[in-house]
């Protein structure tokens, strides 16, 4: 019976990683958000197309500048930090070097939440390892205990046990805040493609 017992809590840790997961048809994914590999221009652009831009030479060390203080320092774009930039070119080029700025941004958040969705990933993955460890961890005290094992025998193993237990708790902690930041990626980049947009000459 308690074999049985300790096999089944172990199986319970297992499935809270899995089961989200399972009905998103990704085995690594635990968020109960639905996982989205990317934010697609579509979703949040409504201006011109990034095939329409003749030279992006000309805009993409400006662009570069304001990439890395959106995305890379997680501020918000302003409209100071706009209207900086679009005094850099001539009016006929407004359209065009704001549309560049947006897909600039939008590769760079893309790009930002691809690594973070891999990282949450792994993370699954070690959880996944630790509730077998503490399966197989189980299965031994029982063993253990049902052939009267040494003291020694049986602390050692429960020692191993609390440890893995810990862990495994610790870590679950960090899964409701590691879930939120690739939505708080997609939040950050439709605000951005709204400002930019508001920008636009028509």
């Amino acid at each position: 019976m308690l074999m049985k017992t300790g096999i089944l809590l172990s199986l319970v840790l297992l499935a809270s990683y899995v089961c989200s997961a399972q009905t998103q048809q990704d085995p690594d994914w635990p968020c109960i958000q639905v996982l989205v590999p990317e934010i697609s221009a579509a979703s949040i652009w409504d201006g011109p197309s990034i095939e329409e831009i003749a030279d992006p030479g000309i805009f993409r060390p400006h662009a570069r500048e304001l990439v890395s203080a959106v995305v890379e320092k997680h501020e918000p774009l302003t409209e100071s930090q706009l209207d900086k930039y679009i005094a850099r070119f001539d009016a006929d080029q407004r359209n065009a070097a704001l549309t560049f700025l947006f897909n600039s941004l939008l590769d760079s958040f893309n790009s930002k939440r691809h690594g973070q969705i891999k990282s949450i990933k792994l993370y699954t993955k070690t959880q996944i390892k630790s509730a077998r460890v503490i399966e197989r961890l189980m299965e031994q005290k029982v063993e253990l205990e049902n052939r009267q094992a040494s003291a020694e025998q049986l602390a050692e193993v429960e020692s191993q046990l609390h440890w893995q237990k810990r862990m495994f708790k610790e870590r679950e902690k960090s899964f409701d805040y590691l879930c939120e930041l690739p939505q708080e990626i997609a939040q950050q980049a439709g605000e951005a493609a709204r400002a930019i947009s508001a920008k636009l000459a028509y």
